[in-house]
């Protein structure tokens, strides 16, 4: 999402809903909102097709509490899954087929058209 922003000419820190801090995109956070399944999608078909397992997590402890998170060989697996899935087309809601990317890019240069020449923004909602 980042990478659309920046290709399309807008900052990925200044955000709509989300705040800018030191390592944090927040106009890129704003706008991958709509795709975030795609993340649960993966993990979850990734988990149940056994291509990870309780071996590829790391269960750690801070001041916050426990979290789990992904070591470098699960991370690797993860990393190679989404970008095939990037990959994979789709039916957008015109029924054009596109990638994944290519509907990230086409949601970054529509934001750019409603903010500079006033034209609604339609953020990407999966259809059945």
């Amino acid at each position: 999402m980042t990478e659309g922003l920046i290709a399309a000419g807008l900052s990925p820190w200044i955000g709509i809903f989300h705040s800018p801090s030191r390592m944090h995109y927040a106009l890129a956070s704003d706008m991958i909102e709509p795709y975030r399944f795609l993340i649960d999608r993966i993990v979850l078909a990734m988990i149940h097709n056994r291509q990870l397992t309780p071996n590829d997590f790391i269960i750690a402890e801070n001041s916050k509490g426990k979290y789990c998170y992904l070591q470098s060989d699960g991370f690797r697996k993860y990393i190679n899954r989404m970008e095939q899935t990037l990959h994979d087309k789709i039916k957008d809601t015109e029924s054009k087929e596109r990638t994944w990317i290519e509907m990230i890019d086409f949601s970054c240069r529509q934001l750019v058209n409603a903010l500079r020449i006033g034209i609604s923004f339609q953020p990407f909602i999966l259809k059945k």
